[in-house]
């Protein structure tokens, strides 16, 4: 039995390793792997047949070599060192103790002696760990967090206490002469959660706000250049009518200096169906909505439609929005066959 558990820990340890070595692409692994694996496996070989075997304080010992090493090895500190090992080693205990719950679970029915039954969860836990390794480092799972420390450093410690409390809560079920220190630790890590949880919440509440305050002035951005584009429109519209109003003016000094009285009326009814086309209608406060609908309007009565127009609204940016005053230009679009239009646009207010 003891040989069996010499072995298991030296499987232990030597993963332990690997998994450090490969994970953090340290240099000379092979030689990492080497000592790394011979420090813990004598660490637990020593815990369990020398010292009283308390597997809380030997996770401690075994995480703070790793970090040591890892610092020595690679000549800095990270943050990741502690995250990534304590994440590692907790993983280590989950499977020891969801082996221990399998193996319980199926050998009650059956009288099996202490000594096979931890045969059986030890050798499913190493299985277990054997092969999270391989799944981690074969796929490149990156656990390590990506949070800035700074501003997230309660995200990282609940983070933390939810694993230590797993951990305790691991060994409450496994080892249960301790299980009354146990839940007063257990209790004490979860009140620290509680506070920094509600810390989180403010910390996000306030993230929510100045995100909606971006969204707002992005918005009020994307307006202003719609704004500026209509205007733009406009100005080019009007430029044009000038355009053609001084070629038909120019006509017209053509037509008197040669006393061409019907090309003069055609030419002066041509100035003033332009002059009625481009006239503002409508004075809503709503600059877009005016303009484009006051344009269609005169459209429809310069055809010699009958048009009457009761419109009142207040001015908003929601009937300056293009979409709303393509639909009111579309819809008069399709009765501007019509003889007489009744136009009727009144807001309400509850």
């Amino acid at each position: 039995m003891q040989l069996f558990s010499m072995m298991i820990n030296l499987i232990e340890a030597f993963f332990i390793a690997f998994f450090t070595a490969h994970y953090f692409s340290i240099k000379n692994k092979t030689l990492y792997i080497s000592i790394i694996t011979i420090i813990l496996s004598c660490l637990l070989n020593i815990a369990q047949f020398l010292v009283i075997n308390n597997g809380l304080w030997l996770s401690v010992f075994i995480i703070l070599i790793v970090i040591i090493s890892l610092c020595i090895w690679t000549k800095r500190f990270s943050f990741d060192y502690i995250y990534i090992s304590v994440l590692y080693h907790i993983s280590i205990v989950m499977m020891t103790t969801l082996s221990f719950v399998i193996v319980d679970f199926l050998t009650q029915p059956l009288e099996i002696s202490n000594n096979l039954f931890q045969i059986l969860f030890c050798s499913l836990a190493k299985i277990g760990q054997i092969g999270l390794t391989f799944i981690i480092l074969k796929k490149q799972i990156r656990i390590s967090t990506s949070l800035d420390l700074k501003h997230w450093k309660s995200v990282i410690l609940i983070d933390s206490c939810l694993m230590i409390g797993t951990v305790l809560s691991a060994y409450v079920l496994v080892e249960a002469q301790v299980s009354e220190e146990m839940y007063k630790v257990l209790l004490v890590i979860f009140i620290i959660l509680i506070f920094l949880f509600r810390n989180t919440i403010t910390k996000i509440e306030k993230l929510n706000l100045e995100k909606i305050n971006a969204v707002r002035l992005e918005e009020q951005n994307r307006f202003t250049e719609k704004q500026l584009s209509m205007m733009k429109y406009m100005k080019n519209e009007i430029d044009a009518t000038n355009h053609k109003m001084n070629y038909l003016l120019f006509q017209l000094r053509r037509a008197i200096e040669k006393q061409q009285t019907d090309e003069m009326l055609e030419l002066i009814d041509n100035y003033t169906q332009k002059t009625l086309k481009n006239r503002l209608l409508l004075d809503t406060g709503n600059s877009v909505f005016d303009w484009f609908v006051s344009l269609k309007i005169n459209e429809l009565v310069t055809s010699k439609r009958n048009v009457q127009t009761a419109i009142s609204m207040s001015k908003n940016v929601l009937y300056n929005d293009i979409a709303f005053v393509n639909s009111i230009v579309n819809l008069l679009d399709y009765f501007k066959n019509c003889d007489t239009l009744h136009i009727s646009i009144i807001e309400y207010s509850d």
